[in-house]
């Protein structure tokens, strides 16, 4: 176990000291496109908020339910933050996936474990925040045909057809191809 002086001589300013490798105006146009990328990423949340709390039971707990959300999301970002830029020190090389990370610099048996959890914690959470309001959505253009699991057996189906794994293939691909298209759709409507 790591013992509290061992980490006194760790200076956690250099962790936050990541310098941008793009400068000018590049820096503030990716800065932008940075920005709408994590409005589009959380205007799904937003726009499928009511089919999450529609069976709170009151308004109150619904909004109390709410409240650790933006905390919650703080934290993952300063970890996230955090995680990348110690890699940058031990390491040397700026490795934001924890994929990659784990992969290469753990052994391969921990490497598999924290891999096999990463990739159920994906699974579980993604599958349930992005089939519950899509198959809702399904059930009530149908109520008198279609219940919620047949529109979400709609929903996988349609996600199949569109092959959403390809835009997750790389950060590039989510980033541009995904996220900013899927953000800046949602702005025009």
């Amino acid at each position: 176990m790591v013992q509290l002086h061992e980490l006194s001589h760790w200076n956690f300013g250099q962790i936050f000291s990541i310098k941008p490798t793009v400068t000018g105006i590049n820096y503030w146009v990716m800065w932008f496109a940075f920005l709408n990328a994590n409005i589009a990423y959380w205007a799904t949340m937003a726009l499928s908020m009511p089919d999450y709390t529609r069976f709170a039971k009151s308004q109150f707990a619904q909004a109390v339910g709410q409240v650790p959300m933006p905390f919650m999301m703080l934290i993952i970002a300063l970890l996230g933050v955090m995680t990348t830029g110690a890699i940058e020190q031990v390491y040397h090389v700026a490795i934001w996936d924890p994929i990659l990370a784990s992969t290469l610099y753990l052994s391969p048996t921990l490497a598999i474990l924290l891999n096999t959890l990463f990739l159920l914690a994906t699974f579980s959470v993604n599958v349930f925040a992005n089939t519950v309001g899509p198959a809702y959505d399904f059930a009530n253009t149908f109520p008198r045909k279609l219940t919620w699991f047949r529109g979400a057996l709609i929903v996988i189906a349609v996600s199949v057809i569109l092959g959403a794994w390809t835009y997750y293939g790389s950060a590039y691909g989510y980033l541009y191809n995904w996220l900013l298209t899927y953000g800046g759709l949602l702005g025009v409507c």
